[in-house]
């Protein structure tokens, strides 16, 4: 018996935990991965960016940032 179908969200969240710090993700390839569309991927990655996990470069593409550690 196969696995249940992960939801697309659920691959959205597995998407971005895989990323490393300088890796790029765009709008588009997220679309395509998860099954959400651009402007759902969009207002998620812009969300990250504002708590700065996440660097904005051009209009569709985010590169992950290295988490800071604030003491």
């Amino acid at each position: 018996m196969s696995e249940p179908m992960q939801s697309s969200w659920d691959r959205l969240q597995s998407l971005l935990e895989s990323l490393t710090p300088g890796d790029e993700i765009h709008l588009a390839a997220a679309a395509r991965d998860t099954g959400l569309s651009p402007s759902t991927c969009e207002t998620v990655l812009d969300a990250l960016t504002r708590v700065d996990l996440f660097t904005r470069v051009g209009d569709h593409t985010f590169i992950r940032r290295r988490m800071e550690n604030s003491q």
